[in-house]
């Protein structure tokens, strides 16, 4: 199998693990910054022993790796908060919406992290994108502080575009695995303190649905996607990352019984024969 193409199919199953998420997250009982702080807690616990288990070496390479780390760790704290937050003061819709500018950021900041040139396909496909987004998403949605909510989840998706930069780098000389636990280990330290500002109450099942939503949804899903790096462009990631709006349509469809209406039916055939257009053509272009 070529490596492009078997980077695309690694990617695509993390975004298929990204969309039924929505779903297991859905069911979790705690507000969202809790669900955020167990599934990085779980996560880099499941990755710490999996790790171990191959006997896979967690050596930062150098001091500046580590500073790097370190502030990518943060990063993706801030990123699923300022996303959750955006949902929080909008609708799931909007967040929806600002996801869908993640390959528009790469298109233009990934050739000027690795002195690519732009390419005028992947703006063309990025826009077309947004635009099965929007029909997908009912307009009736769109109400209450809309203006924060599309600026929070912006912001949440351009600092995702730069640790997917980042994350690219970091694949030439890390594991996927070795980079999430690092990351998400970070995370879970820096979203520790809302435990003291934050009241809550957990029970078992709620402890056992983080652990899923940790270790399938966060651990394998982030390590395969990061590895699927090595191997294609953050802007040809970005755009199969589009499919996780189908993919939880779907997944509401045959886990909850939420048919999906005819606008969501044609804005997620817009996504899907845009992606998978794009990266069909883009896996012969680049063997």
């Amino acid at each position: 199998m070529k490596k492009s193409t078997s980077c695309m199919l690694q990617i695509n199953t993390a975004v298929l693990l990204f969309g039924f998420s929505g779903v297991l997250g859905k069911d979790i009982a705690l507000p969202a910054v809790l669900i955020t702080l167990g599934r990085v807690v779980f996560s880099s616990l499941v990755l710490f022993l999996f790790l171990k288990a191959r006997k896979t070496s967690i050596h930062i390479g150098s001091r500046r790796d580590g500073l790097v780390f370190l502030a990518m760790g943060a990063l993706l704290a801030v990123h699923w908060t300022a996303f959750i937050y955006a949902i929080q003061l909008s609708s799931v819709a909007i967040g929806v919406i600002t996801a869908a500018t993640f390959p528009l950021f790469a298109a233009f900041l990934e050739p000027i992290f690795f002195s690519e040139r732009v390419t005028p396909l992947n703006i063309l496909v990025s826009l077309i994108m947004i635009g099965g987004v929007a029909i997908l998403v009912p307009m009736d949605a769109l109400d209450g502080n809309i203006a924060m909510g599309v600026a929070y989840g912006m912001f949440a998706n351009l600092a995702y575009t730069v640790l997917s930069l980042v994350n690219r780098w970091f694949a030439k000389r890390y594991t996927g695995g070795v980079i999430s636990f690092y990351e998400q280990g970070i995370a879970a330290i820096v979203l520790l303190p809302v435990l003291f500002f934050v009241p809550f109450s957990c029970s078992v099942q709620t402890i056992g649905e983080l652990a899923v939503y940790g270790a399938v949804c966060t651990a394998i899903s982030h390590s395969l996607f990061i590895n699927g790096l090595q191997g294609v462009t953050v802007q040809t990631a970005s755009i199969l990352d589009g499919l996780e709006t189908v993919y939880g349509i779907l997944f509401a469809f045959f886990v909850l019984g939420a048919v999906p209406s005819g606008r969501e039916i044609i804005g997620g055939l817009i996504i899907v024969v845009t992606a998978v257009a794009s990266s069909v053509y883009k896996a012969r272009r680049n063997p």
